[in-house]
Order: C-alpha cells, then structure tokens, then sequence
C-alpha cells in the first residue's frame, strides 16, 4: 500500500465523519513513510492527540495546519497544555512580514 494513497482514503473518511475509518488509514500510512507529517496531523486532528500534533511539529516547524489543529485540541480540551505553549515558538519570533525577530 502506499502511504499517499492511506492518507487520501483517510481525508475522505474525515470528510464522510467515518472517524475510525480516518484514524486507520492515517495510522497505516505513518509506517510507509515514517516523517509523513500529514499522516500524524491528520491522525492528530481525529484522535485529539497532542503527541501527533507535536511529531507533526517537529517534523514541519512552519506548517499552519498543525497549528490549527493543535489549538483546536487545547481549546476543546484535548489537553495540549505546556506542548502547545511550547509549540507556538517558532511563530512568535516571526514577524507578519515572515522575517525573524
């Protein structure tokens, strides 16, 4: 199988609100491609998981959706606590402008 494809079928589940479904496809891809942060934003964003939402940091620092769905998990009560405070770093030393502060 390939890991492009697991995530696909996965966003399609998400879409559809098959969430079990979501979870399995995106677990499945992470294997095939072991820094597919797609695949552990994805499974993130499903199980409300703040340790996939910080390996999708780590691998992407600069990557926007991870940080929506990480703020979405600590404003629901996903209990993101200190790693989503830690997370917001790299943006907070950059200007709107996208130059370093």
């Amino acid at each position: 199988m390939d890991a492009g494809l697991c995530l696909k079928l996965g966003e399609a589940a998400a879409g559809l609100h098959q969430d079990d479904q979501a979870i399995a496809e995106s677990t499945m891809a992470i294997p095939l491609r072991a820094e597919y942060a797609e695949a552990y934003k994805n499974r993130g964003h499903a199980t409300r998981a703040s340790a996939d939402l910080a390996r999708t940091i780590e691998l992407r620092p600069h990557y926007p959706a991870a940080y929506n769905n990480r703020v979405a998990v600590y404003l629901t009560g996903g209990g993101a606590g200190e790693q989503f405070r830690n997370s917001t770093a790299p943006w907070s030393r950059t200007r709107a402008s996208g130059t370093p502060t």
